[in-house]
């Protein structure tokens, strides 16, 4: 680990520690871990995009809702999309028990090692049909 990452590891630990000591409960505080690189001027530009996109078309094509996390109204224009950004959908994950860390790098580092793993439908089927023939 590179030392600098490494010296944001170890106060993050005795921030953590101070705030238990303290009784602070620091999931609801949000601390946004910036992004860096491509994906970062990638998610930047798309936000700003959609923004610009948004106020041209005057909202046509877009769907507000509630946020299922914190309540607060946003729009998109995906039907399948719940929460109002990734902070919302890290703390409803980690209500399930699922470790996901939006500002990884890497598959691994968002998801704490334990990477989802996706059965399409047809190999989903299949296997089922194996299991059932195994017991």
């Amino acid at each position: 680990m590179p030392p600098s990452k490494r010296k944001a590891a170890d106060a993050a630990k005795r921030l953590a520690s101070a705030a238990k000591l303290l009784g602070i409960d620091l999931s609801s505080i949000n601390i946004p871990t910036p992004e860096q690189g491509l994906q970062a001027q990638y998610r930047r530009q798309l936000e700003a995009e959609s923004v610009l996109f948004y106020v041209e078309t005057r909202g046509a094509g877009f769907t507000d809702r509630e946020c299922k996390e914190c309540g607060l109204p946003f729009s998109s224009t995906h039907l399948a999309v719940a929460y109002c950004g990734d902070v919302c959908r890290q703390r409803a994950l980690d209500k399930l028990g699922i470790t996901w860390n939006p500002y990884g790098k890497s598959d691994t580092e968002r998801w704490d090692g334990r990477i989802p793993k996706v059965i399409p439908p047809n190999a989903l089927e299949a296997a089922k049909k194996v299991i059932e023939n195994a017991d």
